[in-house]
């Protein structure tokens, strides 16, 4: 009964520490604003990326080293190198990965059973495949004509 007691105990301790450590953090990210609308887009820290500059195209996790200096990769960054970067949210990963190439081959499969034409699997499956290829390639581009890139304080 003790030793349940000192688990509980310490389960406490701890997620009250986590908690008030992250509460208490001071959470930097890398914000993109539309020069347009002035619309700010947060992009967090850890988030996976890929920034293009003049020079090269690094892909990986985001770090924020400085106001200036973003670290991708082990490959230091600045702010004004930047040309151009995309993200894409995890929902469209999903989706483009598993989701629509799974309901394709599950569509041509249930036609390819119950004795559909050729014609049909066939414009199904070119259909899909475009479908998942167009879903792949797309994803939020934020280029420096458009956008304004700085680096934010929570």
């Amino acid at each position: 009964m003790v030793f349940k007691k000192t688990i509980v105990a310490f389960l406490c301790v701890f997620c009250f520490s986590s908690m008030m450590t992250e509460a208490h953090a001071q959470k930097q990210y890398l914000e993109v604003v539309n020069l347009k609308t002035n619309r700010p887009k947060k992009i967090r820290e850890k988030k996976r990326i890929t920034v293009f500059t003049k020079d090269s195209k690094v892909r990986g996790p985001l770090k924020i080293l400085d106001h200036e200096t973003i670290l991708i990769k082990d490959t230091e960054v600045k702010i004004g190198d930047i040309v151009m970067v995309k993200n894409k949210s995890i929902v469209g990963k999903i989706f483009a990965y598993v989701l629509l190439p799974m309901f394709t081959f599950s569509t041509l499969g249930i036609l390819a059973i119950t004795g559909a034409s050729g014609s049909t699997i066939s414009a199904i499956g070119i259909t899909g495949l475009s479908l998942t290829i167009i879903s792949i390639l797309s994803r939020k581009k934020y280029k420096t004509e458009r956008y304004k890139f700085k680096i934010v304080n929570d």
